[in-house]
């Protein structure tokens, strides 16, 4: 069996795939390989997973940004969206906003009242355009009204690279990237997406705890299928995946890279959830200036 990475090895949706390939492969007694397809924003993996033969033997492991951004990014998507069928939606994954220690900031308000008093004189970096770190950045601050010059980069590397040295004055991105400089006190973590604090860095405040309640730009991932899988077989491979994110194990496994690990939503919820997500983000993906490199 076949799943789908559509980035390249390394990265935090590999990693997690390869996890779950390793446990799916025990449970059915089938090999599971791993195909990363990198480029154009996810989309050429994706298109290749819609194109599979429907039969089960081949699945994709999505994130917001390929299933909910691209959509409203490129003029010309290369797959529709129903050429694919939701399994499952195993991962929520909170974003962690940083700051080089050497900029003096000494919270987020403090680098948020910096802006107001500099409108456009600061600047952000991203891993690229319409990427989750970009398009979390433009949320913020669309939503305090405020403005700053988005610098994109080819990757989380060259961006933390330049966040480090203070080129930039901030960036969103997983801890997964960050968590080793916030220990290192190189980069100061300002606050963390999603409801709660993260075990690997418990001393970065989540942004309700920094007064911005209403402020959510958690990621995600979700397993899709080619349409016309067989709802017998979809319903298997939707069931071993959710109970692979219920083993007590790999949910701590997922813990300790910031990442929460979910087990209720199967092909129905998946579905509503990607058309709720899509309508949420919408005028934020529109309104950050996100293009195709």
């Amino acid at each position: 069996m076949t799943i789908v990475v559509p980035f390249s090895a390394g990265g935090s949706t590999d990693v997690v795939a390869r996890l779950v390939a390793a446990r799916l492969q025990q449970r059915l007694g089938q090999s599971f390989i791993v195909d990363n397809r990198g480029g154009a924003g996810g989309n050429i993996g994706a298109t290749a997973a819609a194109r599979a033969r429907p039969d089960g033997y081949t699945v994709l492991y999505a994130t917001l940004s390929l299933l909910v951004f691209n959509e409203f990014i490129y003029t010309k998507m290369p797959f529709r969206s129903d050429e694919l069928t939701p399994l499952a939606l195993t991962v929520k994954a909170p974003l962690v906003m940083c700051t080089a220690t050497t900029s003096g900031v000494q919270s987020l308000t403090d680098l948020l009242d910096r802006m107001r008093r500099a409108p456009g004189g600061l600047s952000y970096a991203s891993a690229g355009s319409g990427s989750a770190s970009h398009v979390a950045a433009s949320m913020l601050l669309q939503q305090q009204g405020l403005a700053a010059v988005h610098v994109p980069y080819k990757g989380s590397g060259p961006a933390a690279n330049d966040l480090l040295s203070n080129t930039v004055a901030f960036c969103f991105d997983s801890p997964v990237v960050y968590a080793p400089h916030i220990k290192a006190g190189t980069l100061k973590g300002l606050a963390v997406t999603g409801p709660q604090r993260i075990p690997t860095l418990p001393d970065v405040p989540t942004f309700a705890q920094v007064g911005l309640p209403n402020f959510d730009a958690s990621t995600w991932n979700a397993w899709m299928a080619p349409a016309g899988t067989p709802p017998a077989i979809a319903d298997l491979l939707a069931r071993e995946i959710q109970a692979v994110h219920a083993e007590a194990e790999f949910r701590a496994r997922l813990a300790e890279i910031g990442a929460v690990s979910v087990s209720d939503h199967g092909p129905q919820q998946t579905a509503q959830f990607i058309a709720q997500e899509k309508q949420r983000w919408k005028p934020y993906v529109v309104n950050s200036g996100a293009k195709v490199d």
